[in-house]
């Protein structure tokens, strides 16, 4: 059996070497970094939606993919609970029946 280094959130405090900034306004904006990357000559593409919502004209179903999505809204939170707490939150995950948002 290979045993890990520790608990994920453990080893990310004893080993961040991150600090403060002195001040909040010592680095630009995105906007000004985006201008200024543009002003460069550089080019920027921006996501663009794609696909049909198959949904679109099934109001409960809709419905149904909201509630969905607000119990399991990414990823982040089954993997929290596997990692820390138990693997019943990735069961759960795994067994809903999931609504394509796109097809």
């Amino acid at each position: 059996m290979c045993l890990g280094k520790g608990v994920p959130d453990d080893l990310m405090t004893n080993n961040n070497k991150a600090f403060p900034l002195p001040q909040q306004d010592i680095l630009p904006t995105a906007a000004d970094l985006v201008a200024a990357y543009e002003n460069q000559g550089g080019h920027l593409t921006c996501p663009k939606p794609y696909g049909v919502d198959l949904l679109a004209n099934h109001p409960g179903l809709q419905q149904q993919r909201l509630m969905q999505k607000s119990r399991f809204s990414s990823f982040d939170t089954i993997f929290h609970h596997l990692v820390k707490v138990s693997l019943d939150y990735l069961r759960r995950g795994c067994s809903i029946s999931w609504i394509p948002l796109f097809y």
